[in-house]
């Protein structure tokens, strides 16, 4: 304790010696580890890794929440929006992106899905039952900042090739 503090503190009364006591804790510094692992009541009993992610992905300019089933769900103005989620010891990102595909024309999208995935570097695609064009990624092992981040700016890239021309889009989407 400070010299002024303890002089202070030896010269009141006990009631105020406890009120200064309470200041005096209330008032010392928060180590960082300490701040950053404090959480807001909200994200309780949320796991570490994905509150990990859901920060990261909103200094990237995404707004990240959590959906009802508990995974991070992220809206970026330039990206496709995207759910990142714990899989198989690792994290799953995923976004689902309305073609227009139709059941006629799935042929020439399965053929688009494998132009894209012989062109992406991370990512793999594919047509879901609905239709959606899925661009899909796992990441193994728990979240590590530099690796998420790398890993995320793969994924953008990856995201990007779903909005160049490519002839067998054409066919899929019937543009």
């Amino acid at each position: 304790m400070p010299t002024d503090l303890r002089r202070a503190f030896a010269s009141t009364s006990a009631g105020s010696r406890r009120g200064l006591l309470a200041v005096s804790i209330a008032l010392l510094p928060i180590s960082p580890a300490a701040a950053q692992t404090a959480q807001e009541p909200r994200d309780a009993g949320r796991p570490a890794q994905l509150l990990a992610v859901r920060d990261h992905l909103e200094s990237l300019g995404y707004d990240a929440s959590f959906d009802r089933d508990g995974d991070v769900a992220a809206e970026h103005e330039e990206h496709w929006n995207s759910y990142v989620k714990e899989y198989r010891g690792g994290l799953l990102m995923l976004a689902l992106i309305d073609v227009g595909a139709t059941e006629d024309r799935m042929s020439a999208c399965h053929r688009w899905a494998n132009a894209l995935n012989s062109e992406a570097r991370l990512a793999r695609f594919y047509f879901n039952d609905r239709r959606s064009l899925v661009l899909e990624a796992w990441l193994g092992g728990e979240y590590e900042k530099s690796a998420f981040g790398t890993f995320v700016e793969a994924w953008q890239e990856d995201g990007a090739l779903v909005g160049l021309s490519h002839e067998a889009a054409d066919g899929c989407r019937g543009d």
